[in-house]
Formats: C-alpha cells, sequence, structure tokens
C-alpha cells in the first residue's frame, strides 16, 4: 500500500510541474538611471485562462499577489499600486482576482551612490487556483534588470 501511495504522489507531482504556470516580466521605462532618480517600471503578472490569482486586496486569502525587493539593503521599491482586480465568486465565496494579463507599476528607488551600471533583483509572489478550485502550489518568480547610470 505504501508503495501506491507514493506512485500516486509521484504522477500528481509532475502532472503539477507540467501543467499552467503563472509568468511574470518587467518592463522599465528607461534603460538609463541618474544617481538618487525613481526608476519606472511596470510587472506584467499573465494568468492562464480558466485560472485566477488572489489580488492583494482580497481579504480571505493567504497566498495573494506580491511584489518585494529581493535585496533591500542595496535599494528601495517605491509605492506599489496594485490593480483592483475583479470580483468574483468561486465555491459560493466571494474574491477579488486577477484574471488574464494584469499590469502592476512599479518604482525602483536607484541608490545616490550608484555608478556605471546598477543591477536589482524584484519577487512576485503568486499563487493561481482554477476557476473550479484546484490551486497550485505557490510560487516565486525573481525578476531584475540592469541600468546605466548617467551622471547628473
Amino acid at each position: 500500500m505504501k508503495g501506491l501511495a507514493f506512485g500516486i504522489l509521484a504522477v500528481f507531482t509532475v502532472a503539477a510541474a507540467q501543467g499552467p504556470q503563472v509568468t511574470s516580466r518587467i518592463e522599465l521605462a528607461s534603460k538609463f538611471a541618474k544617481p538618487g532618480q525613481i526608476l519606472k517600471g511596470m510587472i506584467f503578472l499573465t494568468v492562464p485562462e480558466g485560472y485566477h490569482a488572489y489580488a492583494p486586496s482580497d481579504e480571505g486569502e493567504t497566498y495573494k499577489v506580491a511584489i518585494e525587493a529581493v535585496e533591500k539593503a542595496t535599494y528601495k521599491l517605491g509605492k506599489i499600486v496594485y490593480p483592483k482586480g475583479l470580483e468574483k465568486s468561486f465555491l459560493g465565496e466571494n474574491h477579488v482576482v486577477y484574471e488574464g494579463t494584469v499590469k502592476i507599476p512599479v518604482e525602483i528607488a536607484i541608490p545616490r551612490r550608484a555608478k556605471t551600471k546598477y543591477a536589482f533583483k524584484l519577487n512576485v509572489k503568486s499563487q493561481i487556483c482554477s476557476n473550479d478550485g484546484m490551486c497550485l502550489m505557490p510560487r516565486t518568480d525573481e525578476l531584475g534588470g540592469t541600468v546605466t547610470i548617467k551622471a547628473k
């Protein structure tokens, strides 16, 4: 019986790993920045059809979309204004979710001491669930970029 349980778990794990996934990418307003500048960018979070991700404003869920600085000591994120999300009902419960491609504006504070090139990394945390209630494991995508620093 132990072998059968392990076999079922292994098949489920492989199926889940090959299933739909949320994707994310970042686009910056410019490839250049000045020391101390706030650089604007846009994160594109794409949820596959038939799935949803819980918006940060959803009160009832633990695993919501979140964006964080990876190396908080070296740079800071400006205020992130998450899009509102869609109000939907799943399995009799109301939620605020993202579907399709969502644009999330971000601001990256370039340090005053930055010289020549500056690299940054962001974590985009999310979990997607099928519209019939099956949720995949939460995931974290690391996004980053490098900007060329121009003198003031």
